[in-house]
């Protein structure tokens, strides 16, 4: 079965203990280490770190679209890393946070896309994206939606900050305005499941990923609400991603299909999350 991997990050040199999913815990020393890097990851640090993982993206999946979260990234160097990406990995999108304070102008973004930048991403713990930031974020996202660039934003739901950053509000404004091009709840809302099911529900341009929140909510009851807002969706608008490295991507892909075994999906619903859905969105 093919497999496309729609939330893949570079980090190589931090380290985070992979047997327990540690992203909810903010104070985890070695996870602040991964993000550190992650959001601080040069031309030169994203291209060595892209061979470091070359192996293990290519032996778990057919295609992938990979985080790059420091937008000081230039257009030039991006555009270099994605030649080189492309040389071993054919079927490979790029996906870029983008900070809501530089306000990132049509014809800086256009630069990007012209780079090969496939989507942009928010993401509302890390960036501190407070309810005075939304505007920025939907004059950004609409474009985005104008240059017909998905856009992405995580939905974590977790640690101290779970009532401070309202990432699900934050998407609601972004719909209000953006109608054309798909808008992905990464990790499907995680607890807020339901509220991001009543979001795709009224807006068919979301979709939403199962990346982190079906390994990390199997055998709870939010496995089942995340089954039945899949279901209640259709599977081609639900994507598989792993959030590799942060997630180990062995355990990733096996807790999902236990998840997609044990919740009754049928084979051509495994192939539409796996990697059909992924396509209809990266692949245009």
């Amino acid at each position: 079965m093919n497999i496309f991997d729609s939330n893949i990050h570079l980090p190589c040199t931090s380290k985070v203990d992979l047997s327990e999913y540690t992203f909810m815990h903010e104070s985890a020393k070695s996870l602040k280490d991964m993000l550190h890097e992650d959001l601080n990851m040069t031309y030169n640090n994203l291209l060595n770190c892209f061979s470091k993982h070359l192996d293990t993206i290519k032996n778990n999946s057919n295609g992938c679209n990979i985080m790059i979260f420091n937008s000081k990234i230039t257009p030039d160097e991006l555009k270099l890393f994605v030649s080189n990406v492309r040389k071993k990995i054919n079927n490979s999108y790029f996906t870029m946070l983008i900070n809501p304070k530089d306000n990132i102008s049509m014809d800086k973004l256009s630069e990007f896309k012209d780079a090969g930048l496939t989507a942009i991403k928010f993401h509302g713990y890390i960036q501190k994206i407070s309810k005075e930031k939304f505007q920025s974020v939907v004059n950004i996202s609409v474009n985005a939606e104008i240059l017909k660039m998905p856009i992405l934003v995580d939905s974590s739901y977790g640690g101290l900050n779970m009532y401070k950053y309202k990432s699900i509000e934050l998407i609601s404004c972004i719909l209000e305005k953006v109608t054309k091009v798909p808008v992905v709840i990464l990790h499907s809302g995680g607890a807020k499941a339901i509220e991001a099911l009543l979001l795709a529900d009224a807006c068919k341009n979301v979709y939403l990923d199962t990346s982190f929140s079906v390994p990390y909510y199997l055998g709870s009851s939010i496995e089942k609400d995340l089954a039945f807002a899949y279901k209640k969706i259709g599977t081609q608008r639900v994507l598989y991603g792993s959030d590799f490295p942060y997630v180990d991507i062995v355990d990733s892909f096996e807790k999902t299909s236990k998840f997609l075994e044990l919740n009754k999906f049928l084979e051509k619903d495994c192939e539409r999350i796996l990697s059909k859905t992924s396509m209809d969105i990266f692949f245009k």
